[in-house]
């Protein structure tokens, strides 16, 4: 089975062996669409790291996740498992080491 992949930067086959279905993406160095989609996100958030905020704007305490993106207030399913909390959720479970290089 063959699918043609594109991006902005680059076009390529993504060719799938339907009895390995780990080797597809290990072997070959490629991310599965559920990650491609992940790094999407993350990369939105760095950037447009202007159009959020952290944790450190609505309080002055020293905690753990002050560097992290304050989850807004949710009332509707439909809302939280929107883009926009999705987004944060993601940069929110990235390493320290990671967040810092912003």
């Amino acid at each position: 089975m063959c699918f043609y992949y594109k991006t902005k930067y680059f076009a390529s086959f993504i060719v799938l062996n339907l009895e390995n279905p780990v080797e597809n993406y290990s072997v070959k160095n490629r991310l599965t669409f559920y990650s491609l989609y992940l790094y999407s996100q993350a990369l939105f958030v760095v950037n447009n790291i202007d159009l959020f905020n952290t944790n450190n704007e609505f309080h002055q305490y020293n905690t753990r996740t002050n560097k992290n993106l304050h989850l807004p207030s949710i009332h509707l399913m439909k809302y939280a498992k929107g883009p926009y909390v999705n987004t944060i959720k993601v940069y929110n479970h990235l390493p320290k080491n990671i967040k810092n290089l912003v």
